[in-house]
């Protein structure tokens, strides 16, 4: 087992803890126990709505760097894999398809919160924002939302 800091092991607990806590949440409210999620992923925007395609893991299984887990690897890594799985993208250029991300910000340990990251366009619309929800079991009221220009 590699070197781990007091500081580290302390902050995988308190992930580990609030997993399990969000969980319940998710039983609570939808009936469902549902393990929230963080991941990397790609929008397809189809005449039906939206689809994501990408990586996800459990909350407890993420990378945790400097107080926020993240799926292990990152859109670079995944882009293929993406690509087999979406046949209407073998043509398509990496920085041409719109990508998102999940992730855990364990820093704040009275009201830790999932970051929601995805492209500036998409600000407004709330049918994606709660697929992103829906898809990595986040609760709405621990979510809070970036919108960048670089997706």
């Amino acid at each position: 087992m590699p070197d781990i800091s007091i500081k580290q092991l302390a902050k995988e607990i308190f992930v580990r803890n609030k997993q399990s806590e969000l969980t319940r949440l998710n039983l609570q409210r939808t009936g469902v126990s549902a393990v929230p999620q963080v991941a990397v992923f790609f929008i397809e925007e189809t005449a039906e709505g939206f689809k994501l395609h990408g990586k996800s893991c459990n909350l407890q299984d993420g990378r945790l760097q400097d107080g926020i887990k993240s799926y292990p690897d990152n859109h670079c890594l995944i882009w293929r894999d993406v690509q087999d799985e979406n046949l209407a993208w073998a043509k398509k250029k990496y920085l041409d398809v719109p990508r998102g991300s999940v992730l855990f910000d364990a820093n704040n340990i009275v009201k830790p919160m999932f970051i929601v990251t995805l492209p500036l366009k998409y600000r407004d619309n709330q049918q994606l924002i709660d697929l992103v929800l829906s898809t990595y079991h986040i609760p709405a009221e621990r979510a809070v939302y970036r919108f960048e220009e670089l997706y």
